[in-house]
């Protein structure tokens, strides 16, 4: 594939696989382009790693790499070699590794021993620095190995090790531009807490809500503005106490809320929800899971701002749904524009189109099916004067850089939406009181017609 992009200047694969029983046969192709390689590797051992960077990478100067189970990546020697002769340009080297062992002594002084190569001049002199923890599970030891270099990268992600195996060698990172942090690993007491005073992002990548530490120590949860939790059951009640401590949060995504049909009612009536809800500030919701009408209703009730939501729906309930979302004299949601929802079939997208006129519940709308999301864009129009609108819809292939469009309509007072999915640019929203507005695409630049011009 990369001979067809002779100048690619940029590469991520997510998910890079190997065999290990076969030669690889790699023909060396000249990307004079590419500087930039970020690989996550599964099953690949490092002497066919090293084939790549030589056949392919030699010219990259930054190198992002996720690797797994081979120790040879952990052989600093090894890296140096490869670097000084095939990487001279190479300025970025940010390496996260994992190692699976039996978990006894003797593997752990083995594991160390070969890290310990990290802190040679060649890595100081560069400015790569490296720490490290463990983790038991069972008869297992797995030691997570990362780099600490921090560049112009606002992400960091924060592991966790068991109390009896907290390690010696575990650097303390205090990141002051740190802005995304994400928390994975098991729940300790003892663990080394870095404290990340910037951050305005949170992700709890987890297999459930295990994490006990109080998370101020962390970051300053008033400070949040995107709340990610990919726990697989996340106890709604707890999700309730974090957004009290999170006043500023303007996003939220779960992948999965726990609660009991008895604690629905219970929920929206307490004082502790309704103060939530009249306080929080969250405009973006997305739910990755089949939600019932009464889920929805709960998320609707909890954040009444909200301008886009993106959830699975219950298919059963699906209109309905559709008819709470939307309907006119809802005032918990008066303020939705965009709805995306997820593992909808294509039927929906009839559905949705003959429910709407029938009930004759939207105005200024679009809908389209796309990779089994459907999406619906209405029109919000907070100004009671507003008298036309004419939008003209444009594709990418007409207009590519959206952002160019935000900019020019944001100073003159306008609020601008734009979303992009597969090759379709949707709905261009706007509202200005009493104008008439055509955008359109001509020969590189933008026309805006107004009155008068």
């Amino acid at each position: 594939i990369l001979s067809y992009f002779p100048n690619l200047h940029r590469l991520s694969i997510d998910y890079l696989d190997g065999i290990y029983d076969k030669q690889l046969k790699l023909d060396s192709i000249h990307l004079k382009s590419l500087s930039y390689v970020n690989l996550k590797v599964q099953c690949l051992n490092f002497n066919h790693f090293e084939q790549l960077i030589i056949n392919y990478f030699q010219q990259i100067t930054s190198l992002y790499l996720s690797s797994k189970y081979d120790v040879d990546y952990l052989n600093a020697n090894r890296w140096q070699q490869l670097i000084l002769n095939y990487m001279k340009n190479l300025k970025i080297f940010d390496l996260y590794h994992i190692d699976l062992n039996r978990f006894d002594n003797n593997s752990q002084q083995i594991y160390h021993n070969l890290i310990e190569n990290f802190v040679s001049p060649f890595w100081i002199k560069r400015q790569w620095f490296f720490t490290h923890h463990h983790e038991q599970q069972g008869n297992c030891h797995i030691g997570y190995f990362y780099s600490t270099n921090l560049y112009k990268k606002k992400e960091y992600t924060l592991y966790y090790g068991t109390d009896e195996n907290n390690c010696q060698f575990y650097q303390q990172i205090n990141c002051d531009k740190i802005k995304h942090v994400r928390i994975c690993g098991t729940q300790s007491k003892n663990s080394i807490i870095n404290y990340f005073p910037n951050a305005i992002e949170l992700t709890f990548d987890l297999f459930n809500d295990s994490i006990t530490v109080d998370l101020n120590r962390i970051l300053p949860l008033s400070k949040l503005r995107k709340l990610v939790i990919e726990c697989y059951q996340f106890p709604f009640k707890r999700l309730i106490k974090l957004l009290y401590s999170t006043i500023n949060l303007n996003s939220l995504k779960i992948r999965r809320t726990l609660i009991n049909d008895s604690e629905y009612q219970l929920s929206q009536q307490s004082e502790f929800f309704q103060m939530i809800s009249n306080k929080n500030m969250i405009k973006n919701l997305i739910i990755d899971e089949c939600c019932t009408l009464t889920k929805i209703q709960l998320f609707v009730g909890l954040c009444p701002r909200l301008q886009q939501l993106t959830s699975g729906m219950n298919r059963k309930e699906f209109l309905l749904i559709v008819r709470f979302l939307v309907s006119k004299t809802e005032k918990n949601i008066k303020n939705l524009s965009f709805l995306c929802v997820l593992h909808a079939p294509k039927v929906s997208l009839k559905e949705m189109k003959k429910f709407i006129k029938l009930e004759k519940i939207l105005d200024d709308h679009s809908i389209n099916h796309v990779d089994r999301k459907l999406y619906l864009w209405c029109c919000v129009l907070p100004y009671k004067t507003t008298r036309h609108i004419t939008l003209k819809i444009i594709t990418c292939d007409q207009y590519k850089h959206q952002h160019t469009m935000a900019a020019v309509l944001i100073p003159l007072g306008w609020e601008a939406l734009a979303y992009t999915f597969g090759v379709i640019a949707a709905s261009i929203l706007l509202a200005k009181t009493g104008e008439e507005v055509i955008i359109e695409k001509k020969k590189g630049s933008i026309r805006q017609e107004l009155p008068g011009q």
